[in-house]
């Protein structure tokens, strides 16, 4: 193998409900990551047999392999994946959530590990013996993702809301990502657990309430299929609408003064499908709230969870950084 010809780089893939994001991050001597493609999207039936789901990753992999400027050195995948997930090994836990069901209960690294190489094998590139793979929730990926694109603070206490089909969260301290340590999150002020979404809200919990099927509740006239269309009727004048969207945005600031109330962040971060409408939320522009809606936000935060093993690192990924 001639070394000067191949690229060291890392695929990343964020794993959402309706599709398959994926780019890849050419690694440099100095340990630092720079985004190689532009992402790529591939539509995934999350309801389909586990057949069906692997096929579409390898058909992600194939694409992506033949992207940028190929032949590549594979040095590991790094996953945003939604939970409820046992991260470490790979394995999946939804149930009951209308999506990948199918995986459940099993390790899909084995998997993912076979069809990258016979997709890598097919592009002229390889794998490297010490190839590696990591999992981590897409929350908590994009709020790396966040982290990372601005700036790499090392001080501060950052939140993260991704709204969408569902109610995403994730918290920054100090530079460390918080995961699962109960007493750490408690002692700072978040559930032990470390996520919100099933805090109560309005009779329901915060998932309820901030997500797309929470934003069309508040809408009492005909049904609506997405998010995207009740954006597009509100936008085009329906009354009805923009006060649906206005509610959805006064909750959302009441989550924060209230749940988030003792972990006191100082800047919260919102990202997921709905961001894509935050004008609506007729939310006030000095309240504490950066938008952050990148396509690559959890493709740059799973490229530097691969190279922090879950330590955030300022120098992890590069990528156009900008000062919060």
């Amino acid at each position: 193998m001639d070394e000067m010809k191949h690229k060291n780089v890392i695929l990343t893939i964020d794993v959402g409900g309706s599709s398959l994001k994926g780019s890849l991050f050419e690694l440099s001597q100095t340990d630092s990551a720079a985004a190689l493609t532009t992402p790529l999207v591939e539509p995934i039936d999350a309801r389909a047999s586990r057949g069906v789901i692997m096929r579409t990753f390898a058909s992600l992999f194939h694409r992506l392999l033949r992207s940028g400027y190929p032949p590549y050195y594979l040095q590991g995948l790094a996953l945003a994946f939604p939970g409820p997930c046992d991260y470490e090994a790979g394995v999946p836990l939804m149930q009951g959530l209308t999506k990948y069901e199918a995986l459940y209960g099993r390790s899909v690294f084995p998997d993912l590990y076979e069809i990258l190489q016979e997709e890598a094998k097919a592009a002229g590139s390889d794998l490297d013996p010490s190839f590696r793979m990591t999992m981590q929730n897409d929350a908590r990926m994009y709020a790396m993702g966040a982290w990372t694109l601005h700036g790499a603070p090392a001080k501060g206490r950052y939140a993260f809301l991704t709204l969408g089909t569902g109610l995403g969260s994730a918290f920054i301290v100090e530079g460390e990502l918080l995961t699962e340590d109960a007493q750490k999150n408690r002692v700072l002020g978040i559930p032990a657990d470390g996520y919100i979404y099933h805090l109560p809200c309005e009779e329901k919990t915060v998932d309820d309430c901030l997500s797309t099927r929470g934003l069309l509740a508040r809408y009492k006239g005909e049904p609506v299929n997405s998010g995207k269309e009740f954006a597009q009727m509100a936008l085009a004048g329906n009354k009805e609408a923009r006060e649906a969207f206005r509610s959805f945005g006064q909750t959302l600031i009441h989550v924060v003064n209230y749940d988030l109330k003792t972990f006191a962040p100082d800047l919260v971060f919102i990202g997921g499908n709905l961001s894509l409408a935050w004008d609506l939320f007729e939310i006030e522009e000095d309240t504490m709230f950066c938008v952050e809606n990148r396509i690559d936000v959890p493709l740059v935060g799973a490229a530097a969870w691969w190279q922090g093993a879950g330590r955030i690192q300022k120098k992890g990924v590069s990528s156009n950084n900008e000062s919060i």
